[in-house]
């Protein structure tokens, strides 16, 4: 929920029933868009946000979003990133 939070992919991450079902919508729109089952979006989504990554899954680094201190510099994502746009701007 964060990283779709960050992208922009979802507008909040509350914890509604309403958030979590647009959570799961814009994961089946990656998953028609990138032509993978919605299950891969799924881990790579989680080992994109896990806490205790560190090693890489589909080539894609482990923890790398995280909640507090996320690795910013080393993300592929941050020009469709609100979170770091946002950060920058407060810099």
């Amino acid at each position: 929920m964060r990283v779709f939070s960050r992208l922009g992919l979802i507008p909040s991450r509350g914890g509604s029933e309403a958030e979590l079902w647009s959570a799961v919508d814009a994961g089946r729109r990656f998953s028609q868009a990138v032509g993978v089952p919605i299950r891969q979006i799924d881990f790579m989504f989680v080992a994109f946000g896990q806490v205790d990554g560190d090693k890489e899954y589909l080539s894609m680094s482990q923890g790398i979003c995280l909640e507090d201190r996320p690795h910013c510099t080393v993300c592929r994502l941050t020009e469709h990133c609100n979170y770091y746009k946002e950060m920058r701007r407060n810099r």
